[in-house]
């Protein structure tokens, strides 16, 4: 599997809800700016680590320890995401973290079973 399409399923698995404290004396200019700055730190850590989390999981299979465990640090190391899983080239979801979203590990978000 290429690092390329599993790092598209890796990111369309990743939900994202941005959520920033915004000092209370800043101009609006100012609060763009710094909301700004942090969406895009916030995204440039995602995308390294959603690389990291692809490498992994290439290199030792979708339902590998090593794979479930590098979604789960995936997680445990972006504060905005909700939960990550791994897909496979049908849709269904195989590993999802954290642990209170792997009853959804079988889902087949594919739309075809509708």
């Amino acid at each position: 599997m290429a690092v390329g399409r599993i790092f598209s399923c890796l990111m369309v698995s990743c939900f994202i809800c941005f959520s920033f404290a915004v000092p209370q004396d800043m101009r609006a200019e100012d609060v763009l700016e710094f909301l700004s700055s942090q969406a895009d730190t916030g995204l440039r850590t995602l995308d390294f680590n959603v690389r990291q989390a692809a490498d992994t999981i290439q290199k030792n299979g979708t339902t590998s320890l090593a794979s479930r465990n590098a979604i789960q640090k995936l997680y445990a190391s972006t504060s905005f995401l909700t939960d990550c899983s791994i897909l496979n080239s049908k849709g269904a979801m195989l590993v999802v973290e954290p642990l209170m979203a792997r009853k959804l590990e079988g889902t087949d978000l594919s739309g075809k079973g509708r």
